[in-house]
């Protein structure tokens, strides 16, 4: 009989709403964790019975914004490991084995951060900007208090001594034009609501120079069009980003003035 391998101290956050299609395969890769947390907001799909049917504790509550709903997550954890993932993030196999082998010693780090790969329609982008942008997303859990980023979204944490892992998180993000557009719709919503209550990111600049400005610098400097088609798609999708977040930030001020 072959060897139980001894789980990694390390506690897996997931905040979830009708994920059933994504969860599962989510869950799966995270086989080597001690613990899975999944915080899930009122789905009404399979998404919570898919969790507890893996092994999952599993929360139900109302969305409270990203910061307050990770920060209840990280409050139901036990092991002195977090590691923060979404339902369409996959660790890969030789991530898995780094962070086992890792918290098996003794971390030098509070915190560490892990490339991402994007599936981004179909194609893997290795260029443009989003790779390899690293993420703080496994950290001691008493040093893990979210904090909004741009309005409540792009939250994160901060812990004193920082390392880079070298293995990758693997994201499937955009399958769909429909899920991209509905995406980006809610995340500049957030973003334009935060800075515009902190009184940023009004005027020209940041409705026509901006923008044109991050496409120009994904798309060439950053070499996206080394990504073919998804690469162009990608430098457009992040100008439209800026572009849409400015746009909603002069609305509510037009609407402030009236």
């Amino acid at each position: 009989m072959a060897k139980r391998m001894k789980k990694a101290p390390l506690s897996v956050i997931v905040l979830t709403k009708d994920e059933e299609a994504n969860l599962p395969g989510c869950l799966a890769s995270l086989d080597f964790a001690a613990e899975v947390v999944v915080v899930d907001s009122k789905s009404q799909d399979r998404t919570r019975a898919l969790a507890r049917a893996a092994g999952a504790k599993v929360f139900n509550r109302p969305w409270p914004g990203f910061t307050a709903q990770r920060n209840f997550a990280v409050a139901q954890c036990k092991e002195p490991w977090v590691l923060s993932v979404d339902a369409d993030e996959r660790i890969s196999r030789p991530l898995a084995r780094e962070i086992s082998e890792l918290l098996a010693g003794q971390p030098a780090c509070d915190g560490y951060r892990i490339a991402e790969v994007n599936d981004f329609y179909g194609r893997w982008l290795r260029h443009g900007g989003i790779y390899p942008g690293t993420h703080l997303i496994l950290y001691r859990r008493e040093l893990g208090a979210y904090r909004a980023g741009g309005g409540d979204v792009h939250e994160g944490v901060s812990v004193p001594k920082q390392g880079v892992l070298k293995g990758h998180l693997i994201h499937h993000a955009y399958p769909s034009l429909e899920l991209a557009l509905d995406k980006l719709n809610r995340y500049t919503d957030l973003e334009a609501a935060g800075k515009a209550k902190a009184g940023k990111g009004r005027g020209a600049y940041y409705l026509w120079v901006k923008p044109l400005r991050t496409f120009l610098d994904n798309y060439l400097r950053k070499r996206g069009f080394l990504d073919g088609p998804q690469g162009l798609l990608y430098a457009f999708q992040t100008g439209y980003y800026s572009f849409a977040t400015a746009i909603k930030i002069w609305e509510s001020q037009e609407k402030g003035i009236r």
